[in-house]
């Protein structure tokens, strides 16, 4: 059995908490991936339209031009790959748990004032 496999095993043999944690961080993590494509793909397409606008013709840009081509064409052809993954995994976390995963919103800031309460509180607590 491959070294995949037995993890997939393991994730199936864990208990259900500990099977929704870990596909929460597969969801999370196939939805960065997908992120950072799109991304890829964004930077590259500005920085050949920045060449194109000063195109001379010269082998720099044409190396330049090329090399923005390979690695947009690899996040093209990535980009599927990490959708089914996420679709995979966005559908196990549903059947696991039961609700639908959504990516996480950023958490505020808590404030200094908060957090030298809690130190306080604390301090107290464990004093008594």
């Amino acid at each position: 059995m491959t070294q995949t496999l037995k993890l997939f095993a393991a994730i199936e043999a864990s208990t259900d908490w500990a099977k929704s944690q870990t596909l929460r961080n597969i969801c999370y993590g196939t939805h960065q991936d997908n992120l950072y494509q799109d991304k890829v793909i964004a930077d590259c397409t500005a920085e050949a339209k920045e060449i194109l606008s000063n195109y001379n013709g010269s082998e720099v840009d044409d190396k330049n031009l090329h090399d923005l081509e390979i690695r947009t064409n690899r996040a093209d052809d990535q980009k599927p790959e990490f959708q089914e993954l996420h679709d995979l995994a966005v559908a196990a976390y549903k059947e696991v748990t039961g609700n639908d995963w959504v990516p996480s919103a950023k958490k505020p800031k808590t404030s200094r004032k908060a957090i030298t309460a809690s130190a306080d509180k604390w301090k107290a607590r464990i004093a008594s």
